[in-house]
């Protein structure tokens, strides 16, 4: 089932290499996804230094057989990049065998 007013998001692969550099292997869209808010931890540091780091969450709900994993990249609609975190939670009935899709969980860090 696709949401009416689901959004698309780019996808982007990232492979390290050897020395631990970050390269963007493939990139493609899915469309018909939802996204949902998440906490929002604030690290404000310890010792006297400021520190304003803030780490959000949002769970972005995709069509099933996506294949996101924790290598990926998600940009949503509103132009935000986000962390894949973890591995997605498959969503199956156990009485219909339905499989409707992932829910991904996303982390962004800023500051």
């Amino acid at each position: 089932m696709t949401p009416a007013f689901g959004e698309t998001v780019t996808v982007w692969l990232e492979e390290r290499d050897r020395f631990g550099d970050v390269t963007v292997t493939g990139e493609r869209t899915i469309l018909g996804c939802a996204v949902a808010p998440r906490t929002s931890v604030e690290d404000v540091g310890s010792g006297g230094r400021p520190r304003a780091t803030v780490t959000t969450g949002m769970t972005l709900y995709v069509p099933a057989g996506s294949g996101l994993t924790a290598q990926h990249r998600v940009r949503l609609a509103d132009g935000t990049v986000w962390r894949v975190e973890g591995s997605p939670g498959r969503w199956r009935s156990p009485f219909t065998g339905w499989y409707p899709g992932d829910q991904i969980e996303l982390e962004r860090v800023t500051g």
